[in-house]
This record gives C-alpha cells, sequence and structure tokens, in this order.
C-alpha cells in the first residue's frame, strides 16, 4: 500500500458500530479513536475522540426525512449520516445499500424491486420510505423499513401494530441458533470504494459450487466432511498481502488442518460460541490475543491460488464433531457485502446461488447425490 492509503477500522456492538479508527489521513486531526454519539435510529449526531472531546464542524440535528435542520456538518472524518447510512454531499443523496434515498423530499431515487409487505397498502409506493413514519423506523436494507422497538432482531417488521405479522418458520430442534446479523463488521482483505483500494482479485462463494464439485485436485480430501459442499468464502489476493480480522473475539487453537495455517477467532454471543476461521493466512498473532475488527492478524500465505477462506462455525452442541458451518455473506455488515459482487456464479449447483444457503451441519456424504441429499441438515 501507499502511503495515502487511508484504513478505516470499525468497531460494533450487538451490530451497531460505536466508534472506529482512522489512520493514513492526510489529514492529521482525521485520525484516531472515534466514538460515535447517535440518536435512536442510528443516525450520527456527534463524533468523540479518544480524549472525551467533541469533534468540531460534527452537529448532526435532522429533520424527520433526514435532511440537515440548521447547518450542515463540515468534518470530513466519516461520512456516515442519517440512520447511520453513508451521504454523498456532491449529489445530497445517501446510500442504502440497495438504492440512493433523497432526505431534502422524503422519497428514494429509485423504485424498490420487492414489495416487502403485500397486506400494507402503503408498501405497494416503492420509493416512500418506511411507510411513511421516519420517526420510528428505518431502513438499513434499502428494501424493508426496520423498528427497533418491535423487534431490534429482524428487519421488516415495521407494520406499527395495525397488521399483525406472520409467525416466522422455526428450525428443526437439532439446527442451532445462526450467528447474529452483522456478525462480520470488517474485510479480510482490503477494499473501500471511498478511496478507491481494492486488493481483492477474485471471490469464491459459499455452497455447492464449482470449488466443492470439481473433480480434480483436492474435492474429497478438502471437502469430503462437508458434504462437498465450499464452507465459505474465498477472497483472492496476492501473496504476502495483509490480511484483518473481521470481527472481534478471541484467539483460538482450533481447525488446525482446516484451511491451514490459520487464523481462528472466538466470537461469544451470549451463551454460544461461534468460531470465525481465517484460512491460508500467515499468522501474526498467538493463541488467547484479544483482537479487534480490523487489525492486523497475518498476511495471505503460499496456495496453488493465494486467497483468504473464511467460515463462520459452531461446535455440534453433542460433541459429535459434525459442526455447523454458515454462510459469512449474508452475516456480515450490509455496507461490506454491498461492495462484494461473487465470480462464477453460473457454476452454482442447479438452482443454488450464492445466498440460497444459510448453513449446514457437516457430514459425510456428497450434496451431488440425490439420496444423500435428502439426509443433510441445511438451513435455507
Amino acid at each position: 500500500m501507499g502511503s495515502s492509503t487511508i484504513k478505516r477500522s470499525s468497531y460494533a456492538i450487538a451490530g451497531q458500530v460505536v466508534a472506529f479508527r482512522v489512520a493514513g489521513d492526510p489529514v492529521t486531526t482525521n485520525n484516531g479513536l472515534f466514538f460515535i454519539y447517535g440518536d435512536h435510529l442510528g443516525s450520527t449526531t456527534m463524533l468523540g475522540t479518544s480524549s472525551g472531546a467533541f469533534v468540531a464542524g460534527l452537529l448532526g440535528r435532522y429533520r424527520p426525512y433526514g435532511s440537515y435542520r440548521g447547518t450542515a456538518p463540515t468534518q470530513t472524518i466519516t461520512d456516515r449520516d442519517f440512520t447511520g447510512q453513508r451521504e454523498n454531499r456532491e449529489l445530497g443523496l445517501l446510500y442504502y445499500n440497495a438504492r440512493f434515498y433523497h432526505p431534502s423530499i422524503g422519497r428514494f431515487a429509485s423504485a424498490d424491486t420487492l414489495v416487502p409487505s403485500p397486506a400494507i397498502p402503503q408498501s405497494f409506493n416503492r420509493y416512500s420510505y418506511v411507510l411513511g413514519n421516519p420517526l420510528r423506523y428505518s431502513d438499513p436494507t434499502g428494501h424493508v423499513c426496520y423498528d427497533p422497538q418491535t423487534d431490534a432482531a429482524t428487519p421488516g417488521n415495521c407494520n406499527g401494530g395495525n397488521v399483525s405479522q406472520p409467525s416466522r418458520p422455526q428450525p428443526k430442534q437439532s439446527q442451532p441458533t445462526v450467528p447474529p446479523t452483522n456478525l462480520i463488521t470488517h474485510l479480510p482483505i482490503a477494499k473501500d470504494t471511498a478511496t478507491g483500494v481494492d486488493e481483492i482479485d477474485w471471490l469464491g462463494g459459499f455452497g455447492a459450487n464449482w470449488f466443492s464439485q470439481d473433480p480434480t485436485g483436492c474435492n474429497q480430501n478438502c471437502y469430503g466432511q462437508s458434504h462437498n459442499i465450499h464452507t465459505g468464502l474465498d477472497f483472492g489476493a496476492e501473496l504476502g498481502t495483509t490480511v484483518y480480522a473481521t470481527v472481534s473475539g478471541t484467539v483460538v487453537l482450533k481447525y488446525g488442518t482446516d484451511a491451514d495455517p490459520n487464523v481462528v477467532i472466538k466470537v461469544t454471543v451470549g451463551n454460544v460460541n461461534f468460531y470465525v476461521l481465517h484460512g491460508h493466512v500467515n499468522p501474526s498473532v498467538e493463541e488467547n490475543a484479544v483482537i479487534h475488527a480490523g487489525d492486523v492478524i497475518g498476511t495471505v500465505a503460499e496456495h496453488d491460488y493465494t486467497h483468504v477462506h473464511l467460515s463462520i462455525r459452531r461446535e455440534d452442541a453433542n460433541g459429535s464433531g459434525q459442526d455447523w458451518a454458515y454462510n459469512p455473506l449474508l452475516f456480515m455488515a450490509p455496507e461490506l457485502s454491498a461492495m462484494l459482487t461473487i465470480d462464477n456464479t453460473d457454476k452454482y449447483y442447479g438452482n443454488e446461488t450464492p445466498t440460497s444457503m444459510v448453513g449446514f451441519r457437516y457430514g459425510t456424504g456428497s450434496y451431488f447425490d440425490e439420496q444423500a441429499r435428502k439426509n443433510m441438515e441445511i438451513i435455507r
């Protein structure tokens, strides 16, 4: 990386970004650790420094639909704005991951590709913002509104008590709780659309795709215990490229032969441990080290196709060794997944896609055998 590269690392609690660190900004005062002071919708209202001072030029006061009340902020440390979304100040628009939003008129700049709640007539106005109730709701994805008062874990429950929501399908009793939304808050390889930094050469997806059904190479040795399903995301990068922690947690020695050498970070959520594996990485951290998302944990190791294999695991509660694997693309902050495009999506099996499979339980028997597939535990 050149000396002009700006590195930003985010720190989140329960999926909400509460602080970030900036390094390499040509504006000296823009570097350091900053704490976000937000409102009930997650809007950035103030920034605090590690010394306890407030950042000058940032007092975000918003009208109901997100336009500024009074003077607009002048700071250049962060572009996070109304409800925590990125602001394009030149255009006066906010980027909501799926589309742009115009806070001055309280409407999206393009129509929603979804009608998330057909039972609510206002959902059919595909330019409207959060059913006309911006004081209570937000829209983190650009597709469905989000009600923190009713259900802080699941977007889309924005009925305001007027229309009953259908009950969610419950997984089979043997299926574990899936990881929390926004578990991953940093990419393992540098990519930043704001600065133009992009060290990701290619991206291979999770699931039943060409990685795991290729009959050559390490097919059975690599995927024979995972139903010949690819267990993570592969971030192609050059040998020696810096690798960053995708989550905050503790380094543990686990899954030693899986995509080795590797760095595994344990993340505890309630009484459940999830293990985030960064594979094919020469580690620069030691066991029991406390790691924050965005910390440097090593460099890309030598491999026929140099890459970082990112995987989320959970141990089987019965100790059978048949752990669960989850799709990292579905459990990362939306601003990260919005920057990623899976290569070779045409090489997924049948109707499978990069996001059609949420997770599965390890075991023998190939997914590509129809009879064996019937006995597999797969979360959709």
